[in-house]
């Protein structure tokens, strides 16, 4: 079987639900995933700072780099989160499960430079859908990259680091704050939240790492305090100003889905000094980019999307392959099962034991 939806095709409507975070778990230094520690970072960045210009390649010969091989989507640990949840909650009613980073490929696809491949399963009433691994794998190792790109990658966790604490500012020595720029940076740990949402008649649930917190941590609804930090060079040209354009765009679909409200973006020069952070509210954004980029219909395209995925029988169990091809998303469904890339023992068992 193949199905085939085209880039210029879109819903006629696109009603939002707010996002809801039902819970959020953490991957440590270890490369472990932990439930229930509530662990966040908090961000704290004086004006006063930015005029110290920190080095943000400062540290990068020390970077704790997770191997490229573990350092993908890992479903089970959204599948295992679920189970957690349920077994306190009650079952979750959701069409599509999902990551963040999958949606937000999506939902921008109009402006995609290169191929993707997603794949994808029907199973207990669900639509799952990750990335294809090997091909994402294989395409990072045949895209060799300079000294000074890793450097620029390593920049935006460098960033991360700087500006935001271990714990709340009252809680906090002075010597923890003002030897940020010194620790040691990795890009094993992280906070993982989960937030049931829907687009149209599509209820979707999906994970996807959050920085840390802007201001407060509430008792509930960590959402609307939550930050997203993004780093960019300076801009000096109209052709910089397009490409930051985009950028700008991608993270405000990121954070959409999510729920998140605000955005952070450092400013680095060509040396990779910080020289400004801007702070941006989510809800703004299409604004600021209204005569450039109509994010409106990005919503109704993805809104139909959804919908034309939400089609597939999920009261069977099947495996799919998902492609972008000549300006269409393809869908094939595939004679060998990928279960065993999606669901976890703990799941299957939850899921098994809910059926007796």
């Amino acid at each position: 079987m193949i199905r085939q939806y085209s880039i210029a095709n879109k819903a006629k409507s696109a009603s939002i639900k707010q996002p809801k975070e039902l819970l959020t778990y953490n991957r440590d230094l270890d490369g472990n995933y932990v439930y229930g520690t509530d662990e966040f970072t908090y961000y704290y960045f004086p004006d006063a700072y930015i005029d110290k210009s920190f080095d943000l390649k400062g540290g990068f010969s020390n970077f704790k780099k997770i191997p490229e091989e573990e350092n993908i989507g890992d479903f089970q640990s959204i599948l295992n989160g679920i189970v957690k949840y349920e077994q306190a909650h009650g079952k979750i009613d959701s069409d599509i499960i999902s990551f963040r980073g999958i949606m937000t490929k999506l939902m921008t696809l109009h402006t995609l430079k290169e191929p993707f491949k997603l794949k994808l399963i029907t199973y207990d009433g669900h639509i799952m859908i990750k990335n294809d691994d090997e091909f994402e794998l294989n395409k990072r190792k045949s895209t060799p990259t300079s000294e000074y790109q890793q450097k620029c990658e390593y920049s935006g966790y460098k960033f991360e680091k700087l500006v935001m604490l271990p714990k709340p500012w009252p809680e906090c020595t002075r010597k923890m704050i003002e030897n940020r720029h010194k620790a040691q940076v990795n890009n094993y740990e992280q906070t993982i939240s989960v937030v049931k949402t829907s687009i149209g008649k599509t209820k979707l649930l999906l994970a996807g790492e959050v920085d840390g917190i802007f201001d407060y941590k509430p008792e509930h609804n960590n959402l609307s305090h939550y930050i997203e930090l993004k780093t960019n060079k300076l801009i000096y040209n109209e052709n910089q100003a397009k490409n930051f354009e985009t950028k700008l765009y991608k993270t405000w679909v990121q954070c959409f889905l999510l729920g998140i409200k605000k955005i952070g973006v450092g400013f680095r020069d060509d040396n990779l000094l910080l020289k400004n952070i801007e702070l941006y509210e989510t809800d703004e954004v299409p604004l600021l980019l209204k005569d450039k980029i109509n994010c409106m219909t990005s919503l109704k395209f993805f809104a139909g999307l959804m919908e034309w995925f939400n089609e597939l029988d999920k009261s069977k169990n099947a495996s799919y392959s998902v492609s972008f091809d000549n300006d269409h998303v393809v869908v094939l469904e595939s004679q060998e099962s990928f279960e065993k890339e999606f669901l976890s023992e703990e799941f299957v068992s939850w899921r098994d034991s809910l059926r007796v």
